[in-house]
């Protein structure tokens, strides 16, 4: 080892003209996969060079091979050498053990069965917002069959009227035990948002949400109804369909919780509200939205400056080369 000492001591150090060899040159990374790198270091100023770290000669790499290194290792510092040697192999054993490890894990798990890819090709359409058709487009089955070409994915009939109502229940059941639970745990109050609209279709619904503060004062609130509304839109009969909704989530007495209300101002879900006995709080926005329409109808002169307004808008959006 003192003889090799010596020889690298000794050793004409072979510099090429202009490269630079002071610490500025890059030193590869130890996860780097030729163990060779702990030996060179990458020349800064020159492409795809490296200089020994023992004797700092510059090497040429013209394809980016360890070759050239390797050999510089083997003649000029054969303890280094055969170091560089062993490490490669402790790393190929390393690498091996990982190998077989990741392989038994995925012996352990085993493939998922065809009801576990149905259920998660269900959450994708739920979570995605997705039309049952998905599930039949030949972009999607291909990529399927990719991955594994003997799952055959359920057609829009078996999503829509078995998997989607089962995922339903499933998740509805999970969000009435988490509020219930955090009923139980305390909560000051309960509030609900309502309010109904009209589909594309003409079909009138109700929505109904909850929104609440946890003990640990986490914001939290769930979408509990969403019922179409077949009747007159009375304030009797709008009552009668919030009280459904809550009866079904076990809502409709809860001991010691305030229950409030937040609505528009439309006259039947007023009278709904009060018709139930449920505290009344009216939606911010929506008075200040009645606000402002109304100092629109009693300003003179500003249905003349919006007119004009939109007259410009409609220009320069309709207008390539006035934008």
């Amino acid at each position: 080892m003192s003889s090799q000492n010596s020889e690298v001591e000794n050793m004409i150090v072979e510099v090429e003209p202009g490269v630079n060899l002071e610490d500025d040159n890059e030193v590869v990374s130890s996860t780097h996969r030729s163990p060779v790198w702990n030996f060179f270091k990458l020349c800064t100023e020159e492409y795809r060079k490296a200089i020994c770290n023992t004797c700092s000669k510059v090497l040429k790499l013209p394809t980016s091979t360890t070759s050239p290194m390797l050999k510089h290792l083997k003649s000029k510092h054969s303890t280094l050498y055969q170091l560089c040697e062993e490490i490669g192999k402790k790393r190929k054993v390393v690498e091996e053990n990982k190998s077989t490890e990741i392989s038994s894990k995925r012996q352990k798990l085993g493939p998922p069965t065809k009801a576990e890819l149905d259920q998660l090709c269900m959450e994708m359409i739920a979570i995605d917002m997705k039309p049952f058709s998905c599930v039949e487009d030949k972009g999607f089955q291909r990529l399927l069959k990719r991955f594994d070409d003997t799952y055959d994915p359920p057609s829009r009939t078996t999503c829509s009227r078995s998997l989607c109502p089962n995922l339903y229940e499933q998740i509805k059941q999970k969000l009435m035990d988490e509020l219930q639970n955090d009923i139980a745990s305390g909560l000051m109050s309960l509030s609900f948002t309502t309010d109904g609209w009209k589909s594309r279709s003409g079909h009138h619904y109700l929505s109904l949400t909850v929104h609440y503060m946890t003990v640990d004062f986490e914001l939290k609130n769930i979408m509990i109804g969403l019922t179409q509304l077949e009747d007159r839109h009375t304030g009797s009969n709008i009552k009668a369909k919030l009280e459904e909704m809550l009866l079904e989530w076990n809502l409709l007495d809860v001991p010691n919780v305030p229950i409030y209300f937040t609505t528009d101002n439309g006259a039947n879900i007023c009278n709904a509200i009060r018709k139930g006995g449920w505290n009344h709080i009216y939606c911010f926005a929506h008075m200040l939205q009645l606000v402002i329409k109304d100092c629109q109808k009693h300003t003179k002169g500003i249905d003349k400056l919006l007119k004009k307004a939109r007259r410009i808008s409609t220009h320069f959006h309709h207008s390539d080369p006035a934008r």
